[in-house]
């Protein structure tokens, strides 16, 4: 009974000291009021520039960043920052924040665009208070002009013509899907000079002049939803660019109803004769391109094979014979120095497909 007793003594001791270290920490919250920085609102100028912002709070850290709408995740947390040494330095995009016990240093890149770039710094504390720091940076003032900033190509390619309503720019480089073209400083000072010539990436042909791009897209023979491309120009440190998507081709909504046997078919110099067997129906040729040449098959020519299920199709060094279950692909000897090349589209309904191929040369 005793020990039940001073058991019970024990634990009313213990919360009767609980809830006086809760009334301690009550009070010093009842003082102490949150985050208070000397600026809010940010704006920071096109150049390198760098802003320090100072801090009143109880042991600070970043909480949330946000940089022209992407989300950075940010390491320290306000429960660790006891543990933090400072100052303590974050890199996000072209934006760095150097964290000390009182200030906020903000450091930008140049902006080379003309359009502001904006981030958004959320501060917390051990105590939970929270404060939001908003900032923006400037753009460089509008060198170019351009008269459109985004473009589109079907899948069959084309020419679109893009104005540039201001002078002494030059290109500086062309990004199309995966591959990168960048210009070298004497090309960049031969534009400079008035001296354009065309620069190509992928597919994607640009031409400029003292006053236009002119955008030539080939055909997109990849089958995919879209490729983007993007075009920079650069003027006294500033940059602008077209971006742009170009369709893939389209293989049909349909599965292969075709089943060929090959879709690559190699011949050697001297030439040679291949059959290229199917396992569908109802199928027909559309198109060859012979060295790039793209030669559509007339639709009354398409029909009759649908029709009699029979075709023979004749250009230049490339014979093609069709019946029902095969395509035999026939090519004349090579000895014209350079590669041959040729494509051969069928379709079937709402389903496209290809053989294709390469002859050497002697």
């Amino acid at each position: 009974m005793k020990q039940f007793v001073y058991l019970m003594f024990v634990y009313l001791l213990s919360l009767s000291c609980s809830d006086n270290d809760h009334e301690d920490v009550m009070r010093d919250l009842d003082v102490y009021d949150g985050i208070k920085v000397s600026c809010a609102d940010v704006e920071m100028s096109d150049m390198n520039d760098t802003v320090d912002v100072r801090v009143e709070g109880k042991d600070w850290v970043l909480a949330d960043v946000m940089v022209d709408g992407e989300k950075y995740a940010v390491t320290a947390r306000a429960s660790e920052v006891v543990n933090q040494i400072l100052p303590v330095c974050y890199e996000f995009d072209w934006l760095s924040v150097l964290c000390t016990s009182d200030t906020l240093r903000l450091i930008a890149e140049s902006n080379k665009a003309f359009s502001t770039r904006d981030f958004r710094i959320v501060l917390q504390d051990v105590v939970g208070h929270t404060l939001l720091v908003n900032g923006v940076q400037g753009g460089c003032a509008d060198l170019f002009g351009l008269s459109v900033k985004e473009v589109s190509f079907p899948w069959r390619g084309g020419t679109i013509a893009v104005d540039v309503h201001q002078s002494g720019w030059n290109m500086s480089r062309i990004e199309y899907g995966d591959k990168i073209r960048i210009l070298s400083q004497e090309e960049k000072d031969m534009q400079q000079s008035g001296m354009w010539s065309p620069v190509a990436c992928g597919i994607l042909t640009v031409q400029p002049s003292d006053n236009k791009l002119e955008l030539r897209m080939e055909r997109n023979e990849d089958i995919c939803p879209q490729t983007k491309f993007k075009i920079i120009i650069e003027k006294n440190g500033c940059e602008d660019s077209i971006k742009g998507t170009v369709d893939g081709m389209p293989d049909g909504d349909w599965g292969d109803v075709v089943g060929l046997s090959a879709t690559q078919v190699d011949f050697r110099a001297f030439g040679g004769c291949f059959t290229v067997g199917t396992t569908g129906i109802g199928w027909a040729l559309c198109e060859v391109v012979i060295d790039g040449e793209i030669i559509p098959i007339p639709q009354n020519s398409v029909a009759s094979h649908h029709t009699t299920g029979k075709a023979e199709y004749t250009y230049r060094w490339l014979n093609v014979k069709c019946d029902k279950q095969s395509v035999m692909i026939k090519v004349d000897g090579n000895n014209s120095g350079a590669e041959r090349q040729y494509k051969l589209r069928i379709v079937a309904g709402d389903y496209y497909c290809w053989i294709q191929g390469v002859q050497k040369s002697d």
